[in-house]
């Protein structure tokens, strides 16, 4: 899924740098020029490996997190910005989708909202991708907010429509998120056979895709 990726990145950069801080040199710098600092350099960074790097400038715990905290803020910040300048409304679905991916671990009930907003203008749009990656982002924020079976019931919706548009990436993510959802409310079936499912549809898929290079 989308969202895993940046779950897995936002957290990341979080328990490293709690794990690594304290560890670390104290800089001596006061909080709000480390802030200053911080604010000016994270635009210029290229990779989560430079951001990590400037977070860990931070020299204790509290720091690291709350300056980690403070750049997902910003990144926030910038997603709504653009929704706004957005002039096309078919830029604006991935936008949204991006919004309610990244505050399902803020706010699910915002993610809610974002995800709505997203399939409802997908639909208005007759924008199928769209509407797909926003069932899938509605049904991770759903589960976040503990509304399990609502939760399953949107990303079958979302694993059927990504069946009906042949994408590969789209249908494989939707396993996953079916395997996630049935492993969590602790029915392991279904959980095993979306994942399994999820392993071989991309094994299949690298095969066909390794035979036509060879054609």
């Amino acid at each position: 899924m989308k969202t895993v990726k940046h779950y897995i990145s936002y957290f990341f950069i979080i328990a490293l740098a709690c794990i690594c801080a304290p560890y670390l040199n104290a800089q001596g710098v006061p909080d709000k020029a480390l802030a200053d600092s911080l604010l000016n350099e994270l635009p210029k960074a290229k990779s989560d490996t430079d951001k990590f790097k400037l977070f860990t400038n931070a020299s204790n715990r509290p720091s690291a997190m709350h300056y980690a905290d403070s750049a997902m803020h910003l990144y926030l910040g910038s997603l709504k910005l653009s929704l706004i300048k957005a002039q096309d409304d078919t830029a604006k679905v991935p936008l949204l989708v991006e919004l309610s991916a990244n505050y399902t671990i803020y706010q699910a009930d915002s993610s809610i909202r974002y995800a709505q907003r997203a399939i409802s203008l997908a639909r208005q749009l007759n924008y199928k991708k769209g509407e797909a990656a926003a069932m899938q982002s509605y049904g991770t924020a759903l589960w976040a907010s503990g509304n399990y079976d609502k939760a399953i019931e949107i990303a079958l919706k979302a694993l059927n429509l990504s069946r009906d548009l042949q994408d590969v990436k789209m249908i494989a993510s939707s396993y996953l998120q079916l395997a996630v959802l049935y492993m969590d409310i602790g029915d392991y079936g279904p959980a095993l056979n979306y994942g399994f499912s999820q392993k071989i549809y991309l094994n299949h898929t690298v095969t066909m895709a390794l035979c036509n290079l060879k054609l």
